[in-house]
């Protein structure tokens, strides 16, 4: 275990340090600035439609962004190409902590809000939820994360 294998050759194969280049900044388009918490990329993934879903929310619970009289809850769908405007604009009733396309159905995501909620979105239907889960059922503390689960047996 414990044997020198390499033991005569001392070439460093290093090469360059690694080294990373920005090609697109998405911001936040709100007035008030959140934190993205969550990028899914596009399932279907081309050279003409290249997209990310991304849920922006305030996660620390006594944030003095949380005294407005209304928060921000859209999170945005981007095309990669053009940084500059949101392709699609998601309205949850409360802010998205996870957003993830469905990869089977390409058109419709599910989201995981700040107050427990679970909501589903088609994009056809310009961004408001289609089903949401009822507040009475849901969980009590935010949603992290949601996937997609491709099983017969549920």
């Amino acid at each position: 275990i414990y044997q020198e294998y390499f033991d005569t050759d001392d070439r460093d194969w290093s090469g360059e340090p690694p080294s990373a280049k920005g090609l697109a900044v998405f911001r936040d388009p709100n007035s008030t600035k959140r934190t993205a918490t969550s990028i899914n990329w596009h399932p279907e993934t081309s050279g003409t439609t290249s997209k990310i879903a991304v849920s922006y929310s305030i996660l620390s619970f006594q944030d003095q962004r949380f005294q407005s009289a209304r928060l921000a809850t859209q999170s945005y769908v981007w095309d990669v190409i053009n940084p500059n405007t949101p392709d699609s604009e998601l309205c949850p009733p409360s802010p998205l902590c996870c957003l993830r396309f469905n990869p089977k159905s390409t058109d419709t995501l599910v989201g995981g809000s700040y107050n427990g909620l679970i909501t589903f979105y088609d994009l056809r239907r310009h961004g408001t939820p289609i089903e949401s889960s009822v507040i009475e059922k849901s969980h009590h503390d935010p949603i992290y994360d949601v996937y997609w689960i491709s099983s017969k047996t549920g």
